[in-house]
This record gives structure tokens, sequence and C-alpha cells, in this order.
């Protein structure tokens, strides 16, 4: 989905590259994408997650789009690209996802123009089994409710890639399922200290510290919590103050 063209006398102000650093869960997005030759189609949604590969990070959200308009831009909330539309997983409405624009800079490098022409080989989402990107394989077995298997699967991911919160976001969701609620509990709290901006991570930490009758914790973590997003705040103090 990424080439790079040569236009004489494009018109036009030439999009701002970011490298999504700075964006956490829940942060607004905008895909625009051509579908069909029906016209450019505009969808409003957020960052779900992101997930290193290669040279940038893989961006999912919940940001609806056809196949047909991968291949359009993933824009901030500053009108910032992020990404480039490229596939979305079918049956679930925040699988839907962007390649990084790391990729385009990475290209524009890589010197002379040649044709364009076939690729072989496969696309990382076409790949089966372990070969697979790990949460491209944790999206797919959420899908279908496999948590034992799912556990197993982010245990592996957190051991391959340490600094990668959403391992252990996708344990400590796959833990919870599975009733072990300790074990939940501490993936989710190393999540949030890799991602402490994860205002979704803090809301289910606190939740679950909830549930346990450690309300002292939980009122710690939605002291965090009201750094990041209102509505959830109130959501975990509602909780907390409940018979």
């Amino acid at each position: 989905d990424i080439c790079l063209l040569r236009v004489a006398d494009l018109e036009g102000i030439p999009a701002e590259l970011s490298d999504a650093a700075g964006t956490h869960r829940g942060d607004p997005l905008l895909a625009v994408g051509y579908t069909g030759g029906l016209g450019i189609s505009f969808s409003e949604g957020s960052l779900v997650s992101s997930h290193r590969l290669d040279t940038g990070a893989v961006l999912r959200s919940s940001t609806f789009f056809n196949s047909g308009a991968s291949g359009g831009g993933l824009f901030d909330g500053k009108g910032q690209l992020l990404g480039i539309l490229t596939f979305r997983l079918r049956g679930a409405d925040q699988n839907y996802f962007s390649v990084p624009v790391a990729w385009i800079r990475d290209l524009a490098r890589q010197g002379p123009f040649v044709p364009v022409m076939p690729v072989e080989g496969q696309t990382f989402w076409e790949l089966s089994g372990d070969a697979k990107p790990p949460f491209l394989q944790v999206a797919e077995l959420k899908q279908t409710g496999q948590w034992a298997t799912l556990a197993t699967v982010a245990r592996r991911w957190m051991d391959a890639d340490p600094l990668d919160a959403s391992a252990s976001a996708a344990l400590g969701d796959a833990l919870q399922r599975l009733g072990d609620l300790s074990g939940a509990e501490t993936a989710l709290a190393h999540q949030v200290a890799l991602d402490p901006g994860d205002a979704d991570g803090w809301w289910q930490l606190g939740q679950l510290q909830a549930r346990q009758g450690r309300r002292d914790d939980a009122r710690d973590s939605l002291t965090h919590l009201r750094k990041l997003d209102a509505a959830l705040a109130a959501q975990l103090n509602q909780l907390l103050e409940t018979p």
C-alpha cells in the first residue's frame, strides 16, 4: 500500500508527518480514504493500540474504512499524518490497521525511483501461525474468545518485547476472563508502568482493584486517571462509592 510517486507541478500543502510517539490509547483520529471512485470518505475514531514492527509502529484504530480505502491517510487531532490505511480484521469495530509513516521516510531514503511492479511474498498480516506478528494473533484470539491460548501468546509476546505495553494489556485481559484476578492485576500494573498516559489501562487496573476489595489501591489508580480522562474517572469513582 505504499509507493513513492514523483508528480510534476503538484499543487497543495503537503501533510506534516508524525511518528505517533506521543499518542495514547483513546486519542482522536481521522481516517481519510477514497473507496471505489465514490469520492473522499472521512471516519472519526480513536487510537486503540500501537505496535512496534520493523522501523515504525503499526496503528490499530476504531476509524472505520472499507477495503477499497487502503492507501488513504490516518491523521491525528492536529492534522498530522500518522499512518497509511492498510487492512482490517473482519468481525469487530476496532480492528482497523495502518502502517506507520516511518516506512514512508524509509522508502524515500532508498534512493532512485524504480518502476512499479508486482511484489513477491506475503504481507505481515497474511502470515499464519507464530509467523504472524503477536498483536495480530492476539486480536484474532480475542475475536474468538480463546482466552487460555491468548494468555499463552501474550506471555510469549511479553518475553520477546518486554517494553510493549500492549502485551501486558493482552495478558491482563486474558487472565481476567480466566478468573485469575491477581495475575491480571500484575499484568495491568506493568502495562501502566510502561505507558502511564494510558487512561484505559488505569481504568482497567482500578476497577480490578475495586472488585478485589482493595479500595485504597483503586483510589490511587483513580488519582492517575483523573489527570487523563474525566469520563473514565467518573465511572471508577462511581464504582468505588457503590456499597
